[in-house]
């Protein structure tokens, strides 16, 4: 993948929670419900919020270790036909 996808997936993915926190806001505003019942809906909503983010970053950093793990034996391969050409010249 290219810097240039990596860049448009996080653009796309910080729009989405952009536009999540936004619309959750708009709608909490307009709501006709007391400002205890907002109150109470905005911290819940902003907990529900957070927690979706933390499991999120904590499956992306699993996925990148993940790729990680799997290049590092190709890197290894790579460098060793690198020495044995070297010596064949």
């Amino acid at each position: 993948m290219s810097n240039n996808e990596q860049n448009n997936g996080l653009a796309t993915i910080l729009a989405f929670f952009t536009g999540f926190i936004a619309g959750a806001a708009i709608g909490l505003l307009y709501a006709p419900n007391s400002g205890a019942e907002t109150r109470e809906k905005v911290r819940k909503t902003s907990t529900d919020v957070k927690n979706q983010t933390v499991e999120f970053a904590q499956q992306t950093i699993g996925a990148v270790k993940e790729g990680v793990q799997t290049l590092r034996p190709c890197q290894s391969d790579d460098t060793d036909s690198g020495d044995e050409m070297t010596e064949e010249t």
